[in-house]
Parts: structure tokens; C-alpha cells; sequence
């Protein structure tokens, strides 16, 4: 009898040992993520998946917001505060819980046998687990682990996708507060003409119509001024939804200016190695293509019959026992995983395909984002070299101060106009050129824009 019990006890904690102790910390997973984004990020992101971190990034972000803020500034804000960012953060949780989950044997099965009527003699007992587990388990945690992989991609993707998306936000808002500059000073320089008008004797306001050129009203202004201030408006609300700021801090001034990037010495063929190499968006397709082929692994393994086995007792309990292996065979009469099968091996050639196409866009993204860099660069080069100077030396020709002739001052009234409006080309120009500044970076690195 001690044998056999003997027996049972070296059986069960063999089932136990099976069972393993495999940690759900993601610790690991998240300095994955962190590696994957410190060089082109140059701010750490923080996952507040504990009251002390989340009291940390309440700290660091009020920390950031005291005397204005930076473009940096705004994209550590970003990326320790922004609530689907954070989401994001929580799939690698999930990730590395599946992936435990996917390691673990099955729970062996106990199983007991009465006779009827009720009496001892007769009786059985087994316990059975799953020998099959041996060569189905590696398997499905080897499909796991590829899947906790491509989420650690996509949430790298996400981090780079975020700053990108501050960058250009925080870029916007300056943008308009210049054109809205612009659109105040070209207002009050309409209502100051229109006051010099008013004063000009009729004699000079017909002559001045016939000689100068029409210019627009204080009406047309002002809805142009009015216009720019609902833009402002809502860039600054869109900055602030990316960098979930309370009501409170919407307005904290912007202490950068919005300038022209530096040049660059990137080549379009050395660009679009550099993305096919390094774009985690490519990484991830690439990851998911081998995922599909563990996937067929694990079907082919599963198509092999469940086999379970372990002790087994037959008897009264004390009189005519018998003791012995118990075995179960799962038959693979009907289900052969052929579906299955199939699925796994048109799901791997759907992902080559889609891998495909993707190096196809990061070609194209690439190449339109050097492209659109090079058009806005020329403009914002010529509008500052050439076009501004110009109007510039125009503008110490004459004054309002000059000669007190109706039709010299409106001449210099256009002048001025014209000087606006080569400032607002310009703003426009620059801020083309730190968009497209911003999309070029993305489509070295990855990162595809998300639904607001």
C-alpha cells in the first residue's frame, strides 16, 4: 500500500511541476517599449498603472506647465498624460497575461465511479491530465509570445505617434497666434486709413479711387480677425485634448516660437532604407507574419488525438483493490483541424501581403514627406530672402508720416497690405514646413495616426 501511494504522490507533484510559475509583471514588457522609443522620443513616457505613478505624472506635469511651456515640454506632457496612450499601456498587461495563460497545462481531471445499489465493492476513482499538453503547450505559448511581441511593437508605434501628434499641435497653436497677429495688425491699420479717409477732402478721395488700387473694408477684416480667433481657438483645444490638460492650464502661454527646422543631409534612398529597417509599424507586420505560422504549428499539433493518463483505483476500499494507470484518448474521428489548417495558412499569406503593401507605403510615405519638406523649405527660403526684403526697402520709401497726399499714403497703405499678406505666406510656409518635418519623421519611424 505504500507503494502505491508512494506512486500517486511522485504523480501529482509532476502534474504540479508541469503547472510552472511563469510571472504576469510586465515589467519587462514595458522597457521593451521604453528601449524601442528613448532615441527618437527623447522624453520617457510614463505608465500610471499604480496611485504613486499616477501621483508622479500629476507632478511632472504640473512641474512642466510652470513658466509657460516648451515644444519638449509638451511632448513629455503627452506622454505621460494622455488617457488613450495610457490604454495602450494597459494592452501590454493583457499581452503578458495571455501569454502566461497560454503556457499552462490543463487541469487534470478527477473522476469517481459508485456502483448502484450503493456499495464499496465495485468503486473507481482516476485522475487523469493531459499527456497531450507535452506537445500542444510549447506550441500555443510560442504563438502567444510572437502576439506579446507585436503588441509591444504597436505600443512603441503609439509612444512615437503620440509625440508626433503634440509636436504638431503645439506647432499649430503658434501658427495661428501669428496669423492672428498678422490679422490684428492689418485690422487696425484699415481703421486707421479709414479715420485718414474720412479726413481727406472729397476732391482728394475721388482722386485717390482713380489712381490707387480697391482695397478691401473694415467688414471683410474683422470676420478675417474673427475667423482666426475660432482658429486659435481650436487648436489650443486640440492641443490640450492631447495632452489631457485641465480647463484650468488651456491657456498656458507657449514659450517657443515657431521657426524654420534646420536642413538635413537625408537622402530619399537612404531614407527609405532607414524606414524599412526601423519602422515599428513593419516590425509588428513582420511579427504578425510569423505569428501565423506558429499558428499552423499549433494547429498541426492539435490535430493530434488528446491523450490523458494518470492513476486510477478500482476496488471496496480495502478488499480486492486494484491499482493501475488510467488512460484517455481524445479520437479524431470527425475534426481533423483541416479548417483550421486552412485559416492558419491563408492567414500567414494575408499578413505577406499586407507586409507588402506596407513597405509599398512606407516607400510612399517616405518619398511625399521629403517631397512636401522640400516644396514648403523653398517657399519659406524665398518668401524670407527675397520677397520680404523687398517690401521691406518699399516700406522706407514712403510713410504716413511722408507727404500728406491721399494718394501717397494709400499707396503705402497697400504696401503694408502686401507686406501682411507676404508675412502670412511665409507662416504658412514655415508651418508646412514643421508638419511635414513632423510626417517625415513618421514615416522613418512609424506610427499610424489614430481616430479622435
Amino acid at each position: 500500500m505504500r507503494r502505491r501511494k508512494s506512486w500517486i504522490g511522485t504523480t501529482a507533484a509532476a502534474c504540479l511541476a508541469l503547472a510552472g510559475c511563469a510571472s504576469l509583471d510586465p515589467e519587462p514588457d514595458w522597457r521593451q517599449v521604453q528601449a524601442l522609443t528613448e532615441q527618437t522620443a527623447h522624453a520617457t513616457p510614463l505608465w500610471r498603472r499604480s496611485p504613486e505613478a499616477t501621483e508622479a505624472a500629476n507632478a511632472k506635469v504640473a512641474e512642466l506647465l510652470e513658466d509657460g511651456l516648451k515644444r519638449d515640454e509638451a511632448v513629455q506632457i503627452a506622454l505621460v498624460n494622455d488617457p488613450r496612450l495610457q490604454a495602450q499601456f494597459d494592452q501590454l498587461g493583457l499581452g503578458r497575461a495571455d501569454y502566461v495563460q497560454a503556457g499552462l497545462f490543463t487541469n487534470p481531471d478527477l473522476g469517481a465511479f459508485i456502483g448502484f445499489p450503493i456499495r464499496l465493492d465495485g468503486s473507481a476513482i482516476t485522475l487523469v491530465t493531459l499527456l497531450s499538453d507535452l506537445w500542444i503547450v510549447p506550441a500555443r505559448e510560442a504563438v502567444a509570445e510572437v502576439t506579446l511581441q507585436v503588441t509591444i511593437q504597436q505600443t512603441a508605434s503609439t509612444v512615437l505617434q503620440t509625440l508626433f501628434e503634440a509636436e504638431q499641435a503645439y506647432d499649430t497653436v503658434l501658427y495661428h497666434e501669428a496669423l492672428l497677429t498678422l490679422e490684428r495688425e492689418e485690422l487696425e491699420l484699415r481703421r486707421r486709413s479709414a479715420e485718414r479717409i474720412q479726413q481727406s477732402s472729397a476732391r482728394e478721395r475721388e482722386q485717390a479711387a482713380r489712381e490707387s488700387a480697391n482695397t478691401a473694408g473694415i467688414g471683410d477684416q474683422e470676420i478675417a480677425f474673427a475667423r482666426e480667433v475660432r482658429n486659435l481657438a481650436l487648436a489650443r483645444h486640440h492641443l490640450a485634448q492631447i495632452l489631457d490638460l485641465p480647463a484650468r492650464d488651456r491657456d498656458v502661454p507657449l514659450a517657443d516660437r515657431i521657426d524654420e527646422p534646420s536642413e538635413d543631409a537625408w537622402s530619399e534612398d537612404r531614407a527609405v532604407a532607414f524606414a524599412l529597417e526601423r519602422r515599428l509599424d513593419l516590425a509588428a507586420a513582420r511579427l504578425e507574419v510569423e505569428q501565423a505560422r506558429r499558428r499552423a504549428t499549433l494547429a498541426r499539433r492539435s490535430r493530434l488525438a488528446k491523450v490523458g493518463a494518470g492513476p486510477g483505483y478500482n476496488g471496496a476500499f480495502g478488499t480486492d483493490d486494484d491499482w493501475g494507470p488510467s488512460v484517455a484518448i481524445t479520437l479524431p474521428i470527425f475534426d481533423w483541424k483541416q479548417a483550421d489548417l486552412s485559416s492558419a495558412a491563408f492567414q500567414e499569406l494575408q499578413n505577406e501581403h499586407q507586409l507588402e503593401a506596407l513597405e509599398a507605403q512606407a516607400r510612399r510615405e517616405v518619398a511625399d514627406a521629403m517631397a512636401e519638406r522640400q516644396l514648403q523649405r523653398s517657399q519659406a527660403e524665398i518668401l524670407r530672402t527675397e520677397v520680404l526684403p523687398a517690401l521691406a526697402r518699399l516700406k522706407e520709401q514712403t510713410g504716413p508720416d511722408g507727404p500728406h497726399d491721399l494718394g501717397v499714403y494709400l499707396h503705402w497703405l497697400q504696401g503694408q497690405e502686401q507686406t501682411i499678406a507676404a508675412q502670412r505666406s511665409y507662416m504658412d510656409a514655415v508651418w508646412g514646413l514643421r508638419q511635414a518635418q513632423s510626417e517625415f519623421m513618421r514615416a522613418l519611424y512609424g506610427g499610424a495616426a489614430r481616430d479622435r
